[in-house]
């Protein structure tokens, strides 16, 4: 994705050679701008596999009107870092469901990192999911990514 679309990566780019961002201070009008955010791009997006919508197999970039799970990922973040939050606070994970693989995305904040997912407009802690984290972007470094082990006792992925 950031070879073919580099702007879609740079805030990742500009935050790894940034100080390692703080999880966003939790707020009533955060969490609102979040779950509007969420609920906006979930219902502006029509599911539709990388092979309806673009015809290859496995393509991420912004869902515009429709895309499968990578699509509602890049959108929301674009959307967050448009907004003011901090890429290093913005992670893109993938999860293994009952089904299959799937790309949700982590915004790490003072109450813990929660989960925007195109699956459900409500968000909630990691751990709350039901879903097996496998990987996700470093927050020390955005342009990487990090196998996930079990959770510590802040309520954050940590990493192994």
């Amino acid at each position: 994705m950031c070879a073919r679309a580099p702007r879609l990566c740079m805030a990742d780019r500009r935050a790894s050679r940034q100080r390692h961002a703080n999880p966003a201070l939790m707020t009533p009008s955060s969490l609102a701008v979040l779950v509007s955010l969420n609920t906006e791009i979930n219902r502006r997006i029509r599911p539709a596999s990388d092979l309806v919508a673009y015809g290859v197999a496995d393509h991420w970039t912004v869902g515009e009107r429709a895309g499968d799970c990578e699509d509602y990922v890049v959108a929301k973040k674009q959307a967050l870092l448009a907004a003011g939050w901090h890429a290093g606070q913005l992670l893109y994970a993938v999860v293994e469901s009952r089904q299959n693989h799937h790309a949700v995305l982590i915004v790490r904040t003072s109450a813990g990192d929660l989960v925007l997912d195109n699956l459900t407009d409500q968000i909630m802690p990691w751990h709350e999911t039901g879903y097996r984290f496998v990987t996700r972007q470093s927050a020390e470094a955005p342009d990487r990514w990090v196998h996930l082990g079990p959770p510590g006792d802040s309520g954050r992925l940590v990493t192994r």
